[in-house]
């Protein structure tokens, strides 16, 4: 029973994996424009950066999708993984190796040599399946200190930080008949995958962290992000662009 739990976990986790790895944001990009969205903008390929590049709608169809594959490999490591495979039991150590090993793929995919997005939105997929009352707040506070800071970067960094502690308390109100301890061994699993994809979606905001520190972040407006987009050069070509201009003067 041991070594066939060890398998079917190692096997959900790189199913997960494959399935965070595909970018919606890499294949918009090159649909709607045939350019690759890592060399616009921020070079970050997730919604924020396609909303900011190519306009609200391509923006909207990223988050999504990227919530979508959240949601569905969650979903398949519960249902089939855990409950099918396995035994009922186990079902949420398989949906919680699913929840981590989704966003590792959105964030290290190996066709674009791990280089991928944030994992914010794929994160929200997640917990959507696993608490959707904690997703619908989380997006709720997530839009309000968006709208009040004009930092997208701020607003997902804070509710990476709260949302291990929203779980405990979520938790805890589920659970009133017993202590913080019982619901821990019982709920381990849920808590730690958790914690782990909010130390990720913290660490890939650490040069966002730095440029909100030295107030040097950009900032975020609704309306000036809805209108129809143009790409501007690739951030290589600009550069080559300014050097040819330096050297004419």
């Amino acid at each position: 029973m041991i070594a066939k739990c060890i398998i079917v976990g190692v096997t959900t986790f790189l199913i997960s994996y494959l399935i965070g790895s595909f970018s919606p944001a890499f294949t918009i990009g090159k649909l709607f424009k045939n350019i690759d969205i890592r060399e616009y903008g921020s070079g970050n390929p997730g919604s924020t950066n396609v909303l900011r590049v190519l306009g609200a709608k391509p923006a909207l169809i990223t988050f999504l999708l990227d919530a979508l594959k959240g949601f569905l490999a969650t979903l398949l490591g519960r249902l089939f993984f855990g409950r099918v495979l396995i035994g009922t039991e186990y079902e949420e150590i398989f949906m919680s190796i699913s929840a981590v090993g989704v966003v590792f793929g959105h964030n290290f995919p190996f066709y674009l040599k791990f280089k991928g997005g944030k994992g914010i939105a794929t994160t929200f997929g997640v917990i959507l399946y696993m608490s959707p009352i904690i997703a619908i707040i989380l997006l709720v506070f997530e839009w309000i200190v968006t709208l009040l800071s004009r930092y997208v970067s701020l607003a997902s960094v804070l509710s990476c930080v709260i949302l291990p502690f929203m779980t405990i308390v979520y938790d805890a109100i589920l659970n009133v008949d017993l202590t913080i301890r019982q619901i821990f061994y019982q709920r381990w699993y849920v808590w730690c995958a958790i914690t782990i994809l909010s130390i990720l979606g913290v660490e890939r905001h650490s040069k966002n962290i730095i440029r909100l520190i030295n107030d040097e972040e950009n900032k975020f407006y609704l309306f000036k992000s809805l209108k129809i987009k143009v790409p501007r050069q690739p951030k290589e070509s600009q550069n080559k662009s300014e050097d040819t201009h330096n050297v004419k003067q």
